[in-house]
């Protein structure tokens, strides 16, 4: 009877904690949206969408990880812990703020001073300045560089307050293998909704020809991030 209720209790703490990996993530876009829509504007296949999807949930996760580790290691409480979630958190936000800022500002002076580029043009003459602009791939992989290593960074910096709990109370009770478990199946979880909610946007966005996109496709991502960015602050 005892082995049957620790089964049970075991097998109630991994479904829940599947079952959160799943909510938790499909409740904030900004797991997925924003690789979706930074592919759209930047050509990124789906193959490398989800492997720098993948990076960065990774990240978010280990991190957050870590810090129930090290918590419990130096007797943190659950409070505790969530207080410095809550610093995380609140860092995070401005960040990834201004990040949707920044792209958003870049994306509409690149629409405004840009004509409609040909596949197959150099360079172009800015209608409102008279400036000349030149479009080369090196500019591209830099600009890709800089967009993954910032989602990254949120990713990783961002905490999981919801993963505390779910570490936390089995540990409290020496129950490793319970707190193992679902710290396992929560990332697994996680993850796996993360990259199938970011494969559906992306192919629906690949559907998207809109003559407008060739122009105004960057300001329409930073608009999105923005929308992302701003949910956090609602959220949390």
């Amino acid at each position: 009877m005892v082995a049957a209720n620790s089964g049970n209790a075991i097998f109630a703490i991994l479904a829940t904690a599947a079952a959160v990996g799943v909510i938790h993530t499909l409740a904030s876009p900004a797991h997925y949206l924003p690789f979706a829509a930074l592919a759209k504007t930047h050509g990124w296949t789906l193959s490398k969408t989800l492997k720098n999807a993948l990076f960065c949930g990774a990240g978010h996760i280990v991190s957050s990880m870590v810090v129930c580790a090290a918590g419990m290691l130096l007797g943190s409480g659950v409070e505790a812990l969530e207080s410095l979630e809550g610093t995380r958190a609140n860092f995070v936000k401005w960040l990834f703020l201004g990040f949707a800022a920044a792209y958003t500002a870049y994306g509409l002076r690149s629409a405004i001073c840009s004509k409609k580029i040909p596949a197959h043009a150099q360079e172009c003459e800015c209608p409102v300045c008279g400036c000349e602009h030149a479009f080369h791939a090196k500019e591209d992989k830099r600009a890709d560089k800089i967009n993954f290593w910032t989602l990254f960074l949120v990713f990783t910096v961002g905490p999981c307050e919801v993963l505390i709990p779910l570490v936390v109370y089995p540990a409290a009770k020496s129950d490793w293998e319970g707190a193992i478990g679902a710290a396992a199946v929560f990332s697994l979880s996680t993850i796996a909704t993360m990259l199938a909610a970011v494969a559906l946007v992306h192919l629906g966005l690949s559907r998207a020809n809109w003559a407008w996109m060739q122009r105004w496709g960057g300001a329409a991502t930073g608009i999105a991030l923005l929308g992302c960015a701003l949910a956090m602050f609602v959220q949390h």
